[in-house]
């Protein structure tokens, strides 16, 4: 059997809401190797959909303590909204 600290049942995972929470537990996520979807409402019209998502996330790295152990897990969290990328999560 192999040890809990190196298995997960899971390597990808969908967080739908890319506030505060979202953001720090899609943080997690990627911390412990998970691939991440971090998902919410796109932008104003005229930005970039994903723009939202990629400032909230952006947001988190300021907290004390920063929830990201490195910066290298950031590549782990991929930024969507709920109306474009919705069916990525299957």
């Amino acid at each position: 059997m192999r040890s809990n600290s190196t298995y997960l049942p899971f390597r990808r995972a969908a967080v739908i809401g890319a506030g505060t929470m979202g953001a720090q537990i899609a943080a997690h996520l990627a911390n412990a190797g998970v691939e991440v979807l971090l998902l919410d409402l796109a932008a104003p019209e005229g930005q970039d959909p994903r723009a939202l998502v990629k400032k909230r996330l952006k947001t988190v790295t300021k907290l004390k303590p920063n929830p990201f152990f490195t910066n290298s897990v950031h590549g782990r969290i991929s930024c969507g909204t709920i109306e474009n990328d919705l069916e990525k999560i299957a």
